[in-house]
């Protein structure tokens, strides 16, 4: 199940166009578009707001709290992590386009992407289309695939992220 909805999500959310379609890019500078448009930096009010929606973005099934501030306030910043955890993930919310679903969810302690919110990325885009390649018996089907899956990996993955947990 996990597996399927790794595969799945973010899958059809609209037109790239589309002003409340959201694009999160990996490969290369990791940016947010919105209707086609970069979000910029400052519309973010913290970069660990956007390293945070990046960080869930790959890890489908979420993380807990304590994790998310290991990651983003590492050791004696714990406890400024404590105090502006809440107000972090203000930041991503206020930033992502409205929608019927919210982008983030809480499930006790643990916080994930919700598989609903209409949020496309390319790594989940490569994922679709490496898992396409697999299951294509056709030699010449299987080949559009993978040159499809390599199209999007012309740039580095998280160029210029150097945290840790990047």
């Amino acid at each position: 199940m996990l597996f399927r909805s790794r595969l799945t999500r973010g899958a059809s959310r609209g037109e790239p166009g589309d002003a409340r379609v959201a694009r999160l890019v990996l490969f290369g500078p990791p940016q947010l578009l919105i209707g086609g448009r970069p979000v910029p930096a400052s519309a973010w009010r913290a970069q660990r707001a956007f390293q945070m929606l990046v960080y869930l973005a790959l890890h489908p099934r979420g993380a807990a709290r304590e994790e998310l501030i290991e990651h983003f306030w590492p050791g004696r910043q714990a406890t400024a992590g404590r105090r502006n955890f809440h107000p972090t993930l203000s930041y991503v919310r206020s930033v992502m386009p409205r929608a019927e679903e919210p982008p983030i969810l809480r499930e006790g302690e643990y916080y994930r992407l919700n598989p609903a919110y209409p949020l496309t990325c390319d790594a989940w885009e490569l994922d679709r289309r490496l898992e396409s390649a697999r299951a294509e018996r056709e030699p010449a089907a299987r080949r559009q695939a993978l040159e499809g899956a390599v199209a999007l990996t012309r740039e580095p993955f998280l160029e210029g992220i150097y945290g840790r947990w990047a």
